[in-house]
């Protein structure tokens, strides 16, 4: 079945992709994922953060 704890996976250092029940039934098929372009962006973090404050934390 498909996972929602993608965002998880970032600390086994892999790119993961969040797929739905569909989705694993054309992967387990055909060995494939299907994935659009990603798009390209930038994101400025300025300032300093709290104490406490982690990356995961921004990010998310």
């Amino acid at each position: 079945c498909g996972d929602s704890h993608t965002a998880t996976h970032g600390a086994f250092g892999a790119l993961a992709f969040g797929i739905g029940t569909s989705e694993v039934e054309h992967v387990l098929a055909t060995q494939t994922l299907l994935q659009k372009p990603s798009r390209t962006m930038l994101i400025r973090v300025d300032g300093a953060v709290a104490p406490g404050v982690t990356a995961k934390d921004i990010v998310l």
